[in-house]
C-alpha cells in the first residue's frame, strides 16, 4: 500500500484553489507525491482523463491483468520496471480522486475543520478546538 501526499501545483493561485480534488484534477491544479518508508517524497504525476499518461497507465493495467510481468512491459515500453509501478500508482490514485475517495480528506470534513489556503499557499486544516 502506497502512501500518497496530494498538494497544490505550483503556479496554482489562491483563488483557484477548490475544495473538490476532482474539480482541481481536471483543471490541473493538483500535485501528487508518494512518500517513501525513509519519509522522503518522490512526485508523481497524476493521470486524468484524456492524457496520454493515462492512456499509457491504462495499458499497461491491461497488460499485467492479461498476466505479462512489469518487466515484459517495461521492456516494450523501453522504461524501467520502477517507472511501470510508478504509472500504476499514478493511475491508482486518479480513479481514488476521480471516484471522490479523497473529497473528504481534502475538504478537512473528517476533521470537521476548513480547508485554508494561506497567502504563500500553504494549505491548513482549521480544526475546531477540542476540549
Amino acid at each position: 500500500m502506497a502512501t500518497f501526499l496530494l498538494t497544490i501545483a505550483r503556479g496554482v493561485t489562491a483563488e483557484q484553489v477548490s475544495a473538490d480534488p476532482q474539480a482541481m484534477l481536471e483543471a490541473g491544479h493538483l500535485a501528487a507525491y508518494t512518500v517513501r518508508a525513509n519519509g522522503t517524497t518522490r512526485h508523481l504525476e497524476l493521470a486524468p482523463l484524456g492524457s496520454t499518461r493515462r492512456d499509457t497507465a491504462e495499458w499497461i493495467s491491461e497488460q499485467l491483468a492479461d498476466g505479462r510481468s512489469v518487466a515484459q512491459v517495461a521492456r516494450d515500453l523501453h522504461v524501467s520496471n520502477a517507472t511501470v509501478r510508478r504509472y500504476l500508482l499514478s493511475l491508482e490514485l486518479t480513479e481514488e480522486i476521480e471516484a471522490g475517495e479523497w473529497d473528504e480528506f481534502w475538504a478537512g470534513e473528517l476533521a470537521g475543520g476548513t480547508l485554508v489556503v494561506a497567502e504563500d499557499l500553504t494549505v491548513t486544516l482549521e480544526t475546531p478546538a477540542t476540549v
